[in-house]
């Protein structure tokens, strides 16, 4: 959004618009105005400025793994259980905090 707002025009009549941004060659264009470029580290610089995040995380969505909260349906994500993994052998509990 930031690079968006950057290359809008309001001579050329462009309004802000994330999808009409690309990023190559080392800077960002507006593909509805391809001459007008600005470099990638004046784009990070305002981006800064303006407190966005960088960082943003998505969420990957695991094929075949889903559950339904209301209905209480679905295939939720498997757990893996811990019982007779330690090192104390099979069928002894462990504490949680040093395997034991």
């Amino acid at each position: 959004m930031v690079a968006a707002g950057m290359l809008a025009s309001t001579i050329d009549g462009l309004a802000p618009s994330p999808e009409h941004v690309a990023f190559c060659e080392g800077g960002a264009v507006d593909t509805r105005n391809q001459e007008r470029r600005i470099e990638f580290k004046n784009v990070v610089r305002r981006a800064y400025e303006e407190r966005v995040d960088l960082g943003a995380r998505g969420f990957y969505a695991t094929p075949g793994v889903d559950f339904n909260r209301e209905t209480g349906r679905g295939k939720p994500v498997p757990v893996l259980h811990q019982r007779g993994r330690s090192r104390r052998g099979p069928g002894r509990p462990a504490d949680g905090l040093g395997g034991w």
